[in-house]
C-alpha cells in the first residue's frame, strides 16, 4: 500500500511539474515575441526618423545615437512627428531637446 501510495504521488507531481514547465515555457516565448514585436516596430520608426531626416540635412552623429538608444516607443512616435515637420536638422534637434 505504501509503495503504492508513493508511486502515486510521484506520478502526480511529475504530472505537476511538467504542467508548470510548459506553462512556463508558454509564458518565456510569449514574452520574447511581445519583446521582439516592440523592438521591430522601434527600428521601422527610427529608420522612418532618418529618412525624414536625410531629407532636410546631415544628421549629426551625437543625434544618431540619441535616436538609436531611445526605446520608448512613445517617444519614438513623438520624434517622428518631430522629424515630419521639421524644415532643419537643428529645429527638429531643438524641438526634441524642449519637449
Amino acid at each position: 500500500m505504501c509503495e503504492a501510495l508513493k508511486e502515486l504521488m510521484k506520478d502526480e507531481f511529475d504530472a505537476i511539474r511538467e504542467d508548470a514547465l510548459k506553462q512556463g515555457m508558454k509564458q518565456g516565448i510569449e514574452q520574447g515575441l511581445e519583446q521582439g514585436l516592440e523592438r521591430g516596430i522601434g527600428q521601422g520608426i527610427r529608420s522612418m526618423i532618418f529618412a525624414l531626416l536625410e531629407d532636410i540635412g546631415e544628421i549629426p552623429e551625437e543625434l544618431r545615437v540619441q535616436i538609436n538608444t531611445e526605446k520608448d516607443l512613445e517617444t519614438l512616435k513623438f520624434y517622428h512627428k518631430m522629424a515630419a515637420r521639421a524644415t532643419s536638422i537643428e529645429q527638429f534637434s531643438n524641438g526634441i531637446r524642449h519637449s
